[in-house]
C-alpha cells in the first residue's frame, strides 16, 4: 500500500468552460494526472515529532515520483531549518547529492522512525535500513534539535491537517484535566 501524500486523491476535478459547449459554459471534469502532481509540487507538509511534540521540519517537499526522488535536495544550494524532502515510498538505497550535510530519518508503515543518520555528509551512500517505507532528508542537526529518537511517531501532514489534529489533541488534554477520562486515539 502507497502512503498518501497529504490526502491527494489520484485524480483532480477541474470546473472550467469546455471548448465544444463554448459560450453555455458547462461545467467540464477533467481527470488528469498533470493537475494532481501539479497540486502535489506546490503542496508543502509539516513533519511532527508526536512523540517529543517537536517540528522536524516545516517545509517539507513530498518527494513521490522517481524524478522528483532523483533530483533530491540537489536543487537547493541553501537549506533553511525548516525545509525538508519527504521519499514516499523510500528507495532501497539513497545516493545524498547535496551541497550540504544533512539528517536522514528512515519511517516504517507507521510512521515510527526504525533508523536515525545524522550529519550525513555531501554525495554519500546512505545506509538505508529494511523495513524503511519512507525517509525524510532534513537539514543537519534537525534530529538533535527535535529531540526525535527511535520509536518516535511522526506525524506528516499538510499544515491545515496539522491543524486538527492539534485541536483534538488539546480537547483530549482538557478532557483528561477537567473529568479524569481518558480517552482513546
Amino acid at each position: 500500500m502507497q502512503p498518501q501524500i497529504g490526502g491527494i486523491a489520484p485524480r483532480t476535478v477541474f470546473h472550467g468552460l469546455n471548448a465544444a459547449a463554448g459560450a453555455a459554459g458547462e461545467s467540464v471534469q477533467v481527470e488528469s494526472k498533470v493537475l494532481g502532481d501539479i497540486a502535489k509540487a506546490r503542496r508543502t507538509l509539516c513533519a511532527f515529532n508526536c512523540t517529543r511534540e517537536s517540528f522536524c521540519g516545516m517545509s517539507v517537499a513530498p518527494a513521490d515520483t522517481a524524478p522528483r526522488r532523483l533530483r533530491g535536495l540537489l536543487r537547493w544550494l541553501i537549506l533553511r531549518t525548516s525545509d525538508g524532502l519527504w521519499m514516499a515510498p523510500s528507495p532501497r538505497t539513497q545516493i545524498v547529492a547535496t551541497l550540504f550535510p544533512i539528517d536522514l530519518i528512515c519511517l516504517d508503515e507507521r510512521n515510527r522512525v526504525i533508523q536515525l543518520v545524522e550529519h550525513l555528509k555531501p554525495f554519500r551512500v546512505s545506509p538505508v535500513r529494511t523495513g524503511c517505507t519512507s525517509l525524510l532528508e532534513l537539514p543537519a542537526r534537525t534530529i538533535y534539535h527535535s529531540h526525535t529518537q527511535l520509536g518516535d511517531e511522526l506525524l506528516i501532514c499538510t499544515a491545515e491537517e496539522m491543524e486538527t489534529w492539534h485541536l483534538a489533541q488539546t480537547q483530549k488534554r482538557l478532557l483528561q484535566m477537567r473529568y479524569g477520562v481518558q480517552v482513546e486515539s
